[in-house]
């Protein structure tokens, strides 16, 4: 006849149960700063440039690989790190490398072709888009955007602070790509 064997005492179970726990939880935390230091990261929106398409309280998920394997396109949205105090910025990439760029009439031209820009909203009738001083690239004139940066302006262009303002963003300031809006719920969307 087998007998059963004598179960193990029961402080001993809760410590196995509580160093897989243990276990459990440094690895996810290791993948989770993998993730998020080579892949994906989420941040939160915080101001209103890139209105209406981006509000305050959207949370995107941005794909950090961006800059090292993908190709930069005019349209992208991306956050990168302001020139001016390294705070994190997200704007939409008007302007290629070696491109040059106009503003007229409130309008953008490229290599002196209007932009189409159907992400906008309508301009009122005798509105500037931004009342701000620009410091960089002035209504009428033309820029040549270097090699390896990008020209970026915020959708909401009567707030934007933007490369009009304060300059091209050199390729190795951008942080990545907004990917996707991932909270709130009703505004979930692929960028």
């Amino acid at each position: 006849m087998v007998e059963n064997p004598v179960p193990e005492d029961l402080p001993s179970q809760k410590r196995k149960k509580l160093k897989t726990f243990f276990q459990v939880f440094i690895i996810a935390l290791i993948g989770k700063l993998v993730l998020e230091s080579f892949l994906v990261q989420a941040f939160l929106i915080q101001s209103n440039s890139m209105e209406n398409f981006l509000v305050p309280g959207d949370r995107v998920l941005v794909n950090r690989t961006y800059c090292e394997f993908g190709t930069m396109s005019r349209g992208d949205v991306v956050l990168f790190n302001s020139p001016e105090n390294r705070e994190i910025l997200i704007k939409r990439i008007i302007g290629l490398p070696n491109e040059s760029i106009s503003i007229i009439d409130n309008a953008v031209f490229v290599n002196g072709s209007k932009l189409v820009e159907d992400y906008l909203k309508p301009v009122v009738p005798g509105n500037v888009y931004n009342t701000r001083v620009y410091k960089f690239l002035k209504p009428g004139k033309k820029l040549k955007i270097p090699d390896d940066s990008v020209f970026v302006i915020g959708d909401n262009r009567s707030v934007s602070k933007d490369s009009r303002y304060f300059g091209t963003i050199s390729r190795k300031n951008i942080i990545g790509k907004a990917a996707m809006v991932i909270f709130p719920p009703n505004r979930m969307k692929m960028i």
